[in-house]
């Protein structure tokens, strides 16, 4: 039960504060079918990631202040995302993210902008 409500707290939480986004940017949701895609890879990234700072945690015993500063370093790669680039194709979360945003907005998947390697 416990897990229950919880589980339904953040979900609230969540819902609640891309109500306030959506309003605030004036942005529609137009859902794709393939939007699962890009949470997919936001959520292989973000297992990456909390594995690596688990790591780190266990070799270094106390790294507070580290955590911190990568906080607050990520900050303008979160808001990046907005404009999508080719070269933030090697930044952990910038294609998934990218995905989601655009399955999310009704976006067209252009595969040409998201190829790594040109021929």
């Amino acid at each position: 039960m416990r897990f229950l409500a919880h589980g339904t707290i953040i979900l609230g939480q969540t819902l609640l504060v891309l109500l306030i986004l959506l309003a605030l940017t004036g942005v529609t949701l137009k859902v794709t079918s393939w939007w699962p895609l890009g949470v997919g890879a936001v959520l292989l990234a973000a297992i990456g990631i909390s594995l690596l700072m688990g790591a780190l945690t266990l070799y270094f015993r106390e790294i507070n202040s580290l955590f911190t500063l990568i906080q607050f370093t990520l900050i303008p790669y979160f808001l990046s995302f907005i404009h999508w680039k080719p070269y933030m194709a090697y930044l952990p979360f910038a294609p998934g993210a990218h995905l989601v945003r655009l399955g999310l907005t009704g976006g067209e998947f252009d595969t040409l902008s998201c190829c790594i390697l040109r021929p």
